[in-house]
């Protein structure tokens, strides 16, 4: 549960740091004054908790998928499974017992 609690807390971070220079524009010509600086956003408790909600499905997704990427010994490799999966496998929150996994993640840049 604490290891939820960090990634939450990690993406909220990252969302407000992406959010915090949003529909700013650049006025300064080379040199920032006492006027031209810009103050940091402000957020509600209300907003915070709909931004960690929204955001929760993209981080469980990259968590995922780096572990299938680690499991096949890095990414651009496939990994084809030889026998059925049992509860035992951690990769998938509920694998089916009657399929043969074949996992590759991907870097497309």
């Amino acid at each position: 549960m604490k290891k939820i609690q960090y990634m939450l807390l990690f993406t909220s971070l990252c969302v407000f740091a992406a959010l915090g220079g949003c529909g700013k524009e650049d006025t300064t010509s080379g040199t920032i004054g006492e006027a031209d600086k810009v103050s940091s956003p402000t957020f509600t408790d209300e907003q915070i908790e709909n931004i960690v909600l929204r955001s929760y499905q993209y981080v469980a997704m990259y968590n995922v998928n780096n572990k299938f990427a680690m499991g096949a010994g890095g990414w651009n490799r496939c990994t084809a499974d030889t026998q059925l999966k049992d509860h035992t496998m951690q990769d998938i929150a509920r694998p089916n017992n009657d399929t043969l996994y074949i996992g590759c993640v991907l870097d497309l840049r």
